[in-house]
């Protein structure tokens, strides 16, 4: 009895060991947009947008992940010149099994007169195991066919 007991316990401990040090998640971020955006209306306009975030940046990421276990992406920020550290008010936690790709576009709110047109940037994102993954670069990053 003990015998089984024993070797029930030693099989999960060493699961749980191969599964932590193993066969860990990995994403790749890559961003395919990004920009500043901001949507004003002067009185004498014929039409008026409203926008919870009229100064934002506008951002096109995807997900991958490609390491061996499933993982759920938790937290994400933008970094603008490595000043200015923003976070999405509306991101909800992405589940990623392992090959699965995930895009989204999210928005990072910001005054105004904090914002800035071109520079650069870092995304940060953190997953279910406070892993953080970071992606960097210049933008603007624009994708749209003008």
């Amino acid at each position: 009895m003990w015998d089984i007991l024993t070797n029930f316990i030693i099989d999960k401990i060493a699961g749980f060991f191969i599964q932590s040090f193993f066969k860990k998640p990995k994403i790749e971020i890559t961003v395919k947009e990004i920009i500043y955006d901001l949507i004003e209306s002067n009185p004498c306009d014929y039409v008026v947008v409203i926008s919870p975030y009229p100064s934002r940046y506008y951002v096109n990421l995807g997900f991958s992940n490609i390491g061996k276990s499933a993982t759920t992406l938790k937290n994400i920020n933008l970094i603008i010149d490595k000043t200015i550290k923003l976070s999405s008010p509306d991101f909800k936690q992405i589940y990623l099994k392992p090959g699965e790709y995930q895009e989204m576009i999210i928005i990072f709110p910001i005054d105004k007169d904090k914002a800035i047109n071109k520079g650069i940037f870092e995304i940060e994102v953190f997953d279910a195991f406070s892993k953080r993954y970071k992606y960097s670069g210049d933008f603007p990053i624009n994708i749209s066919i003008q």
